[in-house]
């Protein structure tokens, strides 16, 4: 999530950037429309877009695990109960979901009371807008359709020609709708302060092109710029609307005076194009090692895998192994008994023989060794808190055991314990959001013992099996 709103910050600054250095003061408003458009939807989904490219690195073939060990069920150790508080993420998600629920709210509030409006003054259509006469005085201002107008001044033709047709401007270019799209994004997006900047660089742009429509067909605009600053008073109180506005007056008559030939307008347009592409390739590309074989001593060559992969004789011989220790218990959850060494070694033997993918379609696999688990003393408070059904599932020495197993024990009992939060399929209770898993000291001594046989790999059942009628979570076995 930071991410994401890093890059989006990082792309919509560049954006607007490049619109206050190249495109603000030229007199290219439709152009400059679209790039506002482009450049926030394209903010909003670039950080999506992962193109990945592979770069040759060197590397040792010998650690090849990594994307094997991924599918491993961990655990991490906690010397401390787990309290079940809620995470720094979570606070920050309920702010972020709360302010956006504000936004929403003050959205549909904002487009209620234009239907309110609407619908409760008198309404003029015309060949290209509908005109809405108020009882009080306001400034002229456009939204969808509508043009606002004092009903009044209306009446006594006070309306200059030119100002219905600014508004209808607004209108027959569909400004509202850019205004709108905008403030849908904001009310997800409230977190990029420049979305703020692009709404008012978008509604300025609105009021360039309207203009742009009125004086196109005028000699002398003189009239029309003397006018807009008699009608520079707004009352509009409402964002979205198109209207007059004091602070934009002296960029809209500045605007109106000024020319952009077409060879520069192409010339910037064309420039454009080509960087806004490197941009977001540059962006978008993530570079992803690709290892290469090198000559080393001859340890280092030793081969985890083979890239022609074992032999059909070899997998089957593999799998005949395997099949000999399993079985299946009263409850229906498979299990594997302990491996002679001279099966474990011939079985290592054909796995290093394997391709990548065999091993990874493995349900044996071994893994580069590894210290042992730390001696864990649990404390008595510990094992009160582990003793709830509520919220903690408990296993002793590799099988699940009741709650009230705990209560059998002292600490002093068990020599090692980890706990790891469950999720999805995982909880087998819809209360228990732990899982723990104790060793007591004789099953620990044994699994010291087991550890210190382990010379180079570490024998692995990949993930837990399980027949038809049993669907509990099981834990993975491991065969020393």
């Amino acid at each position: 999530m930071i991410l994401y709103l890093l890059k989006s910050l990082l792309f919509s600054g560049l954006f607007l950037l490049v619109y206050r250095l190249l495109l603000e003061k030229e007199k290219m408003h439709r152009f400059n429309r679209f790039y506002l458009l482009f450049a926030i939807l394209f903010s909003l989904l670039a950080p999506f877009v992962s193109i990945q490219s592979y770069s040759p690195t060197l590397a040792p073939v010998v650690n090849t695990y990594q994307q094997i060990e991924e599918n491993i069920t961990r655990v991490d150790v906690l010397s401390q109960p787990i309290k079940n508080t809620p995470s720094l993420f979570s606070v920050l998600l309920m702010i972020y979901m709360g302010i956006s629920l504000l936004f929403f709210i003050r959205l549909i509030r904002i487009l209620y009371g234009f239907y309110a409006i609407v619908r409760r003054n008198s309404i003029i259509p015309t060949a290209n807008a509908k005109l809405v006469l108020l009882d009080k005085p306001v400034s002229p201002h456009t939204f969808l359709q509508f043009i606002f107008l004092f009903k009044e001044d209306y009446a006594q033709a006070a309306i200059e020609p030119e100002i219905i047709d600014h508004e209808t401007a607004h209108v027959n270019q569909k400004h509202s709708l850019d205004i709108l799209l905008v403030e849908l994004i904001l009310v997800f997006s409230w977190v990029n302060p420049l979305l703020f900047l692009y709404r008012k660089a978008i509604q300025l742009n609105h009021e360039y092109l309207a203009d742009d429509a009125v004086i196109r067909s005028k000699e002398d605009i003189s009239t029309y710029q003397f006018l807009l600053i008699n009608k520079s008073v707004v009352n509009s109180t409402s964002l979205l609307p198109s209207h007059f506005n004091f602070l934009t007056i002296k960029k809209r008559l500045t605007m109106m005076t000024k020319t952009t030939s077409r060879k520069k307008a192409i010339l910037i347009q064309w420039s454009i194009a080509p960087a806004i592409t490197a941009l977001a390739l540059s962006f978008c590309i993530d570079t992803i090692a690709q290892e290469k074989d090198f000559k080393t001593s001859p340890k280092q060559q030793i081969k985890e895998f083979t890239v022609e992969g074992a032999s059909p004789e070899l997998m089957k011989e593999f799998g005949d192994i395997v099949s000999r220790h399993r079985s299946v218990n009263s409850k229906g959850i498979v299990e594997y008994k302990i491996f002679l060494k001279e099966d474990r070694d011939r079985l290592e033997t054909i796995y290093k023989l394997m391709s990548r993918d065999q091993q990874r379609n493995s349900i044996v696999i071994f893994s580069p060794w590894r210290k042992p688990a730390s001696k864990i003393v649990p404390t008595a408070k510990q094992l009160e808190d582990f003793s709830n059904p509520n919220k903690y599932g408990v296993r002793i020495d590799g099988y699940q055991r009741s709650n009230e197993t705990l209560k059998k024990y002292q600490p002093s009992d068990f020599s090692h314990f980890s706990a790891y939060r469950l999720y999805g399929a995982a909880r087998t209770s819809p209360h228990q959001n732990y899982q723990v898993d104790l060793m007591t000291n004789k099953y620990y001594n044994k699994y010291l013992e087991s550890v210190k046989r382990d010379t180079l790999n570490v024998m692995m059942i990949k993930r837990p099996e399980f027949t038809s009628s049993n669907r509990t979570n099981s834990p993975a076995k491991t065969n020393r």
